[in-house]
This record gives C-alpha cells, structure tokens and sequence, in this order.
C-alpha cells in the first residue's frame, strides 16, 4: 500500500499516462469494426460472437458478429468484426 501512496502522487505530478502507472488498460475503437487492446491479462471466451477479455482492474465483453482476433501479443491485441456491444464486466 505504502508503494501505491508514493507513486501516484510522483505520477500525477509528472503528467505520467495511468496505463504506464498503474498498468491500466487502453481500449481504443475505430467505428464498431475494430478495437485494439493494450495491456490485457488473458481471454476468457472466443467465439464469433462474443471475445471476453480479463483485464487488470476486471474483465471487458465485445459482443457482435464475425469477430477474429487477428493479431496479439502478451500485451495488445487487435479485434476486428462487427462490433454491436461493449460491456466492462467487475
């Protein structure tokens, strides 16, 4: 706890991103045809339908039709397909 108290005020001060700081995750859509993700911990569930992600701070649903993963790493990856629905899930 003690580390967390010392580093977020250091990293407010310096205008330092929260995905940097505190590993947060980036979801950036690009119409309901794309979405990259950037810092995730796992997949739960990938089908056509629905991909179901496990992120830092609790998991994120992307529900639609067609949906691939067409690129991943340990740390980003590319979804593409037609995006209908976004959920954050705790």
């Amino acid at each position: 706890m003690r580390k967390k108290s010392i580093i977020a005020p250091l990293a407010e001060s310096l205008k330092l991103p929260k995905d940097i700081t505190n590993g947060d995750s980036i979801i950036s859509l690009t119409g309901n045809e794309e979405a990259w993700i950037e810092n995730y911990k796992g997949i739960i569930e990938y089908t056509p339908e629905r991909i179901f992600l496990q992120l830092k701070n609790g998991r994120v649903a992307f529900c639609g039709r067609e949906l691939h993963i067409v690129f991943y790493t340990v740390e980003e990856m590319r979804i593409t397909g037609i995006i209908e629905e976004m959920q954050f899930l705790c």
